[in-house]
């Protein structure tokens, strides 16, 4: 029996299976058998670049297939019997330039190659491009160009692209992030003024809201500007960093940095590619076939493409809808010359006129019992067009990748495809080539390798990852810091991982450099007791460094800081003068300097001094007022003691000067009464009484020159070594019956108390002023503690400014319960004629000859006293050794009470 199916069914029925949108590569192979007859058909794909298989239906193995065997690589073109039996042949044909197709058939029993008719390979040729478009749907096959956009997502900066007329043709899903304002309006057609207009309603950016209009149009020019570069503040906190690229296709290419944080999520932006996708999937293959140029059968796909659905194209010329004649002359050349079939992309016109690209495979067939050419029309006119667009959009794609400022390479399999600019320039190569084809782990620091294969191990399992810090070379062998981001793509068909990797080392240089001069001003300020300050003049924040939180007793990590609260911890008579000086310092624009006082939460007040100067923005204005302040308190005292002690020196020379002239003057008068009252038989009572009167008033005169000698520490001293606490015993008895029966009083010696030089006659004199001191300042009793130790001080300096030899020493300490000293009263207790006592109840040389004698024997005296709550002298003289006989004075502590 002869095979000889209907194609024309075939066809019609082929055609009703395109227009089922779900329908599947099966179905349309089920449409075909069961129209052909053949239940055995099968479909196959060949790469045409490597020649390899892509795809087969149906999908089994072994005997279940059409040849009994598949072949991995494709077949020659045409028709070819297969050598195990002659009823297996298969047609091959190449009707697209990424694909080859093949149909494989058994023939019924009984037929052979002979059998088969032309309509049959028009039926294949016809039905192979929609199967090709179903597969790709199935599959969802993915071009470079959404690759492509894929890297672009996976890049920290955001990209926006507006052609010529300023509509938004492509951006990356970080747009929207960075474009915060308007980040829900960007959409592929929006324009740049619409952008801008929802913009200044959000209100987003002060430029703006207050300028309006005008800023609209100084940013429509700034988009047109290459390399225009801008900082934008929004109120959320971020600073955003517009960059602006012109094209050589007149578009303009916005790169958003968002150079607060980097963020690591994308979201993919494949609107345009989703598009084109559809336009394909439902495009549909018209179906002609003409007898004598006259239109005998057109199915109604043919009809819609022709834009015949009110009429009929039956009848019709069909060289009528050729535009160009010499593509309908062709046909009849090549068809007549023995070819097949006839495929070529002609431009065809509709009967309104349209021009339409399509892709015409035409052939002789039997219609009917007479000769006609039947022709599957594919109309390419948008798939053209989308073509060429996705030409041009992906050389923008590979356009923007080489403005990326990171190193990008892409690498399948361990070696490397794909470099950018960038890339070439990070790692020093001489050009991209000497980097594309070689291991992409050759760059690597040997000790990262580990870390980076597990990297893109991850990524091409599809897991998300974030950058990771590693050390790369360059060609010279130099090794850098750097951070890498590995996302998994299709290069060519291939999987592999596309690695973002960023040069950080000058980063990391400046962050070690920074935070080593960050520790050094750190440590300076907290040697040199000092800090630094900052007040914004916007909103009056302020901004203390660690040293001055220290300073005012607060702690960094702990406290919070307002000016409410700064403001509060200066005295509040200082703190209109300070309020003054910062606005002062902002407004003027010159450096002040300030000093102020503050008070501590223990309250104890320090004295703050520094100076403050203005800060400014990049257009000159003042935005801040930067201020160092250092305590100054430990050094105005050291000035105040230092003053006291030049002024004691300077009264004690004063003094010693005078003691010593009126000295002389009382020799000169004591010697000449004495010499008078020798010869006092010649004189007169009344004369007797009046030398004698001056002789007494030149005797107390000798011992207020005394005295003042002692104070300027130029009395004539006869020191010895001397054991306090004998010195005390001796005296004690004395002391208690001197200073009367309502004062008791306590002695207290140290069992080791060792000895020191000085003159013991001045030394009890010392301790008589000291005592009779004490008695005065308690008049209804009270209680006299006399205390003898050894004790070893450090260098340093004294109260009074002077300055204190280390070494070991031997201090009486004498202690009386009365009335004390005021705070006031206490600096000028050692000065020569100063007392508190009332008219005649004191010269004022007490103390001042004890501390002329201290200091004289090298030694030092301290005071210290509270009102109320009595007063405490110190001596502390040099400690000497021990003299060879000693008597065993000292061999027990000797504590006693005398009532």
């Amino acid at each position: 029996m002869v095979w000889c199916p209907s194609v024309s069914q075939v066809a019609k029925a082929f055609s009703d299976w395109q227009l089922n949108s779900s329908s599947s590569v099966e179905d349309g192979l089920d449409c075909l058998r069961i129209g052909l007859a053949l239940p055995h058909l099968s479909f196959h794909l060949y790469s045409t670049e490597t020649e390899q298989i892509q795809a087969q239906y149906p999908v089994t193995d072994g005997e279940n297939t059409v040849a009994g065997r598949i072949d991995k690589t494709c077949p020659p073109l045409g028709w070819h019997a297969n050598e195990e039996a002659a009823n297996k042949i298969s047609y091959t044909a190449k009707l697209s330039p990424i694909y080859v197709t093949s149909f494989s058939i058994r023939l019924p029993d009984g037929n052979d190659l002979s059998t088969l008719t032309e309509g049959i390979k028009t039926i294949f040729e016809m039905a192979a491009p929609a199967l090709i478009q179903k597969h790709l749907a199935e599959n969802s096959v993915t071009p470079d160009p959404i690759i492509l956009q894929e890297a672009l997502d996976a890049i920290d900066d955001g990209f926006i692209v507006y052609d010529s007329n300023e509509q938004i043709v492509a951006y990356n899903s970080k747009q929207k992030d960075l474009f915060p304002s308007v980040g829900k309006h960007i959409e592929l057609g929006a324009t740049y003024t619409a952008l801008l207009n929802l913009q200044k309603k959000a209100g987003h950016l002060d430029a703006a809201r207050t300028e309006g209009e005008k800023w609209i149009k100084k940013r429509q020019q700034q988009l047109k500007m290459h390399r225009h570069q801008e900082e934008q503040k929004f109120i959320d906190g971020r600073t955003i960093r517009l960059t602006h690229y012109l094209t050589d296709t007149n578009k303009t290419v916005a790169v958003r940095s968002d150079i607060t944080e980097l963020v690591e999520e994308r979201e993919k932006a494949v609107q345009n590619e989703l598009l084109f996708r559809s336009l394909i999937e439902n495009a549909p293959i018209p179906l002609l076939i003409s007898a004598d140029n006259q239109c005998i059968y057109a199915n109604s796909h043919a009809h819609e493409m022709f834009k015949a659905q009110q009429t009929s194209l039956i009848g019709m010329d069909v060289f009528d809808f050729y535009v160009q004649k010499e593509d309908r002359e062709s046909l009849f050349e090549l068809l007549n010359n023995g070819m097949t079939k006839v495929t070529r992309k002609i431009n065809l016109k509709t009967l309104n006129g349209d021009i339409l690209t399509v892709n015409c495979s035409s052939a002789y067939v039997n219609y009917q019992g007479r000769n006609a050419i039947i022709s599957s029309l594919l109309d390419i006119t948008e798939t053209d067009k989308t073509r060429q667009a996705l030409k041009q959009s992906e050389k923008q794609n590979r356009d923007l990748l080489e403005l990326v400022p990171d190193a990008l390479i892409v690498q399948v399999n361990g070696i490397t495809q794909y470099v950018n600019d960038s890339a070439v320039q990070i790692f020093g190569a001489s050009s991209k080539s000497e980097m594309i084809g070689s291991d992409s782990l050759i760059i690597l620091d040997d000790e990262e390798r580990e870390k980076v294969i597990n990297l893109r191990n991850s990524a091409l399992k599809g897991e998300k990852q974030p950058f990771i810090e590693t050390r790369h070379k360059r060609t010279n062998g130099e090794v850098f810091q750097t951070e890498m981001h590995s996302k998994a793509v299709i290069w060519n068909g291939k999987l592999g991982t596309m690695n973002i990797i960023k040069d950080v080392s000058k980063r990391r240089q400046y962050e070690t450099s920074l935070i080593q001069k960050e520790k050094e001003m750190a440590l300076a300020q907290e040697t040199g007791h000092f800090g630094h300050w900052r007040v914004k003049m916007s909103d009056f924040s302020v901004f203390w460094s660690d040293e001055l939180f220290r300073i005012h007793g607060l702690d960094p990590d702990k406290d919070i800081l307002t000016i409410e609260r700064a403001i509060s911890l200066v005295l509040e008579e200082d703190r209109d003068a300070m309020r003054s000086a910062i606005l002062k310092t902002a407004k003027t624009e010159q450096v002040h300097e300030f000093q102020t006082r503050i008070h501590l939460e223990d309250g104890s007040i320090r004295v703050m001094a520094g100076s403050m100067r203005p800060e400014y923005d990049e257009k000159g204005n003042v935005v801040s007022v930067f201020g160092v302040s250092q305590d100054i308190t430990e050094t105005l005292a050291l000035e105040s003691r230092l003053r006291q002690s030049q002024k004691m020196e300077a009264v004690g020379q004063l003094t010693g000067g005078v003691a010593h002239d009126f000295n002389n003057l009382l020799a000169v008068i004591q010697g000449n009464a004495e010499l008078l009252l020798e010869s006092s038989e010649s004189l007169t009572e009344q004369l007797v009484a009046q030398l004698t009167a001056i002789l007494r008033a030149s005797e107390r005169g000798a011992k207020l020159t005394k005295s003042m000698l002692a104070f300027s520490r130029k009395q004539e001293l006869r020191p010895s070594i001397t054991c306090l606490s004998q010195q005390v015993d001796s005296m004690v008895e004395m002391f208690a019956r001197t200073i009367g029966e309502a004062i008791s009083i306590h002695t207290s010696t140290s069992p080791d108390l060792g000895y020191c030089i000085a003159d013991p006659g001045e030394l009890e004199n010392a301790v008589l002023n000291l005592v009779l001191n004490a008695r005065d300042a308690m008049p209804a009793g009270g209680k006299l503690t006399i205390e003898t130790g050894n004790k070893f001080l450090e260098e340093a300096t004294a109260a009074n400014g002077e300055h204190i030899k280390p070494g070991d020493y031997v201090y009486l300490t004498i202690t009386d319960t009365g009335s004390g000293i005021t705070k006031k009263n206490i600096q000028h207790v050692f000065e020569p004629f100063y007392t508190t006592k009332d008219v005649g109840k004191g010269t004022g040389l007490g103390l001042s000859m004890v501390y002329g004698f201290v200091k004289q024997s090298d030694g030092h005296i301290t005071v210290e006293s509270e009102v109320g709550n009595g007063t405490t002298v110190t001596i502390f003289l040099p400690q000497t050794d021990r003299p060879q006989k000693d008597g065993d004075a000292n061999e027990k502590s000797r504590d006693k009470t005398f009532a």
